[in-house]
């Protein structure tokens, strides 16, 4: 036999997932200080900055 399913209750219980999903990723992205913020910021520059200075300039062939 099937089981009788209330689809109000299925809908109200995915929305409620959904609403709990959205706020567990606002938490992590509104949730820190404008410091941590900042020195995530900063961090991220740093390692940017590091990757372009160990690019190649366009052109450059590495066949041996």
């Amino acid at each position: 036999m099937t089981e009788i399913v209330n689809l109000n209750k299925v809908r109200k219980r995915r929305a409620k997932q959904k609403r709990l999903e959205t706020a567990s990723r606002n938490r992590i992205k509104f949730g820190l200080t404008s410091q941590v913020r900042e020195a995530a910021r900063r961090q991220q520059q740093i390692q940017s900055d590091r990757l372009d200075a160990t690019r190649l300039p366009p052109g450059t062939d590495q066949k041996t």
